[in-house]
C-alpha cells in the first residue's frame, strides 16, 4: 500500500507541473493547443448575440480502464475507479447551474450580448431540437455518468445538415444558438504491463484524483448558417489542480453493481489484486480496484474550478 501510494504521488506531482507549464502561455495559446475548431461564415462577424440552449454536463462517477484485451491476450488487467460519496443529483445541478451562471458573466465579459433563452424555448424550433437520450451512461469497459442540464432544461441535440432547426432558430432570431456537453472526470489511471522473465507477467495501476475535462463538445449555429464548433485534440485537457478527495484506498468490495455478470446461473464479481507483482501461469487476470473518497464542498470548488479554465479558453477563440 505504501509503494501504491508513493506512485500516486508522483503521478499527482506531474499533473501540477503540466499545469505550471500551461500558464507560461497566453489563454489563446492554451486554447490552441488543447482545442480544434470547425468553422464556416465566422458567426461572430454576424451577430454577438448568444442564447445558451443547451449547457450540459456530464459527471464521471465510476471509471475503468482495461490493458490487454481480456479475451485474446495472455493477460489482461483492469483497473476500476469509484466516487464515494458521489455528487448528489442535487450537488450535481448545482454547479451545472452555476456553470451557466458564469458562462453568462463570462461571454458578458468578452463583449457578448447574453439573450434570454426563455422565450425561444417555446419556439417549434426548439421543440424539434429536444433528445430523447438517456441522462445515464453505463459501460462496462469506461464506466458510467451522469448527465444534468442547467436549470433542468430538455437536453438538445442539433442535426447535421446546415438547414436544421438549429438553423432556422438562429436565422429568425439573429442569435448565436449555444449547445454545449461538457463532461467532467474525476480521475487519472495509470496502468503498466511488463514482462521481466518468460512466464512472469508483472500489472500495475495507479490513480491520480483530478477534476479533469477531456471529452467536450461545443456547438454554436449562427445566423446565415454559420457556424462555430470545438472539441479537444487528442490527449489534451483541462484540468483543476485543487484536491478534492481526503483520501485514496484500495477495496474488494466497491466494484459498481453494474459490473456484476453472471455465469452458469452464479452471481461472480471480479477479483482484486491491487499493485499484484509476477504472477505467473496461463492466462492470469488481474484486477485493481480503488475508491476515492471525496469531499462535497471541495468537489464543487475544484469542478467549477476545471469548467472555469475550460470555459476561458473557448470563449479566447470565439472572434
Amino acid at each position: 500500500m505504501k509503494h501504491m501510494l508513493l506512485v500516486v504521488g508522483l503521478f499527482s506531482a506531474t499533473l501540477i507541473s503540466a499545469q505550471k507549464k500551461g500558464k507560461d502561455l497566453t489563454l489563446a495559446e492554451q486554447a490552441k493547443q488543447n482545442l480544434s475548431v470547425y468553422e464556416v461564415k465566422n458567426p461572430f462577424k454576424k451577430t454577438k448575440r448568444v442564447a445558451l440552449m443547451g449547457v450540459d454536463v456530464s459527471f464521471r462517477l465510476a471509471a475503468s480502464q482495461t490493458v490487454g484485451n481480456e479475451r485474446n491476450s495472455d493477460a489482461s488487467s483492469r483497473t476500476w475507479v469509484t466516487l464515494n460519496p458521489p455528487p448528489s443529483a442535487e450537488l450535481m445541478q448545482e454547479i451545472t447551474n452555476e456553470h451557466y451562471a458564469r458562462l453568462q458573466a463570462k461571454l458578458a465579459a468578452a463583449g457578448f450580448e447574453v439573450v434570454d433563452e426563455k422565450p425561444l424555448q417555446q419556439t417549434e424550433e426548439y421543440k424539434n431540437l429536444i433528445s430523447d437520450k438517456e441522462r445515464l451512461t453505463v459501460n462496462k469497459t469506461w464506466g458510467m455518468a451522469a448527465r444534468g442540464s442547467a436549470n433542468e432544461a430538455a437536453m438538445i441535440d442539433f442535426p447535421n445538415f446546415a438547414g436544421g432547426a438549429h438553423a432556422r432558430l438562429a436565422n429568425r432570431n439573429e442569435v448565436l444558438v449555444w449547445n454545449s456537453h461538457t463532461l467532467l472526470d474525476f480521475v487519472y489511471i495509470d496502468q503498466t504491463k511488463t514482462r521481466p522473465v518468460k512466464g512472469v507477467i508483472n500489472m500495475e495501476a495507479a490513480i491520480s484524483p483530478a477534476i479533469i475535462i477531456h471529452s467536450s463538445t461545443l456547438e454554436l449555429q449562427g445566423p446565415d448558417y454559420s457556424t462555430f464548433k470545438t472539441s479537444f485534440h487528442p490527449d489534451k485537457s483541462v484540468f483543476s489542480n485543487q484536491p478534492f478527495h481526503t483520501q485514496i484506498k484500495s477495496c474488494t468490495d466497491c466494484i459498481p453493481e453494474f459490473t456484476e455478470r453472471t455465469k452458469g446461473g452464479k452471481l461472480l464479481r471480479e477479483s482484486v489484486i491491487v499493485l499484484s507483482r509476477g504472477r505467473a501461469g496461463d492466462n492470469p487476470d488481474f484486477k485493481f480496484m480503488f475508491q476515492v473518497e471525496s469531499d462535497y464542498a471541495k468537489y464543487k470548488e475544484a469542478a467549477l474550478d476545471a469548467l472555469d479554465r475550460y470555459a476561458d479558453q473557448v470563449i479566447s477563440l470565439m472572434k
